[in-house]
């Protein structure tokens, strides 16, 4: 006889759906602020801010200059009726912006680790750009 147990967790799938389903949007930088949106409900309690800053090179690899979780301090986030809209002080990130860059965000929910997501193709977890500045 052998015994199989399983660890379960549930997160309601609600709040992400409503967060990640249309992807991270209107992504927009203006003297170093970057500015982008994401369905509603977005929090730092919930979910991660990932950012890193590359330089961008016309020829061979982009060095990074920032890779990062971001605090609740770094961000401002506004809700909207049916967005969230979050803006970042690249300038106060302690590094120097280049005048060429690449900017990759990613966001997740938070508490999943290594977890397997049972029902991943009928719940986003995640959202992800990947923007280029000149």
């Amino acid at each position: 006889m052998v015994e199989v147990v399983y660890k379960v967790n549930f997160t309601p799938a609600e709040g992400a759906s409503s967060v990640l389903q249309n992807g991270i949007q209107n992504v927009k930088l203006r003297s170093g602020v970057l500015t982008f949106t994401l369905g509603a409900g977005f929090n730092l309690e919930d979910f991660s801010q990932q950012i890193r800053i590359f330089k961008n090179r016309r020829l061979g690899r982009d060095p990074l200059l920032l890779n990062r979780f971001l605090t609740k301090s770094e961000t401002n986030v506004q809700t909207a009726s049916n967005s969230t809209i979050i803006k970042i002080d690249l300038k106060n990130l302690g590094i120097k912006l280049p005048s060429k860059m690449r900017v990759i965000l990613d966001t997740k929910i938070k508490g999943l680790g290594d977890s397997t997501v049972l029902n991943a193709n009928e719940v986003k977890t995640s959202a992800s750009a990947n923007w280029i500045f000149r």
